[in-house]
């Protein structure tokens, strides 16, 4: 919807659907289908402040879940919770109502600190969304919590016990998890004209001689790569795995972290702007 002050936004909500603790509330600005690094930034801050969940409920979204074809690969989202240790599960397709708490949520925040209301920048929008969600959780009585506001019913859900940090963030990272979890996994794709198919955002190549062919494909961890048995053959290919590493998870986290004390640019640009988050909100907090 379009904000008086600050444009057009789409609004990311985490809720622990048992106490209806509002986690986080994160203003995406000029976009309809925010990215990864807008989800990565709002999960960082709702763990930083609340801890790591065990479980994290995901609707079908084309950060979440890869809807181009019936053998989906996980996204770096979903490997990136995996490495931390958190436990995906997905809503049913087409079914909002498993996500009712949060169509719930999405109203109550729109009409209590949106609809009427201006504000002077995209920073003065997300503090006026904490200021709001504040109230939710420990003012505003719930008719599901017998009257109660989330963190009186359940004052336990103010933090998970799992202990997080983006500067921890690297060693806390358990790529491990995410190799057990994709040697479960098989995919079936088929080999372009050029001789290239691509699994989770990277490109392989078999060659132009197996064009047009279909392709199995299952992971091996050690050492990480993805094994390709062609149909009709019961050769076996080995390709190194891509896009797998901690850094390739962590995103525009792991590049900030490898660089030396600078001043930050201003935020000029949206991408300005989340850096700047990190260094001030998220990195700059101190237990």
């Amino acid at each position: 919807m379009r904000v008086e002050g600050v444009g057009k936004v789409s609004l990311i909500t985490i809720v622990d659907v048992v106490s209806r603790l509002k986690a986080e509330r994160y203003p995406s600005l000029e976009t309809t289908n925010p990215a990864l690094p807008d989800y990565q930034v709002t999960l960082r801050r709702a763990f930083l402040v609340h801890g790591l969940p065990h479980v994290l409920t995901l609707d079908h979204g084309t950060v979440f879940y890869d809807n181009t074809t019936p053998s989906p690969f996980p996204t770096k989202l979903h490997l990136w919770l995996l490495a931390l240790g958190v436990q995906v599960r997905f809503t049913c397709k087409r079914c909002p109502t498993d996500h009712a708490i949060i169509e719930r949520t999405h109203q109550t925040m729109t009409a209590q600190a949106l609809l009427g209301q201006t504000y002077s920048s995209h920073a003065d929008l997300w503090a006026g969304l904490d200021e709001r969600r504040d109230v939710l959780n420990r003012h505003l009585p719930s008719r599901v919590l017998s009257h109660k506001p989330p963190l009186e019913a359940y004052p336990q859900a103010m933090h998970s016990g799992r202990m997080y940090r983006p500067e921890w963030e690297e060693d806390v990272l358990c790529l491990e998890n995410v190799w057990e979890y994709l040697r479960e996994c098989r995919w079936f794709r088929r080999i372009r004209t050029n001789g290239f198919f691509c699994l989770g955002g990277s490109s392989y190549y078999l060659g132009e001689h197996v064009a047009q062919r279909s392709v199995a494909i299952h992971f091996d961890p050690d050492p990480p790569a993805f094994v390709c048995q062609l149909e009709g053959s019961d050769e076996l290919v080995r390709v190194p795995a891509l896009g797998l590493t901690k850094a390739d998870l962590m995103g525009e986290l792991a590049a900030m972290q490898t660089l030396p004390t600078y001043q930050l640019a201003l935020p000029f640009s949206l991408e300005a702007w989340r850096q700047l988050e990190y260094a001030n909100g998220l990195v700059g907090t101190t237990l």
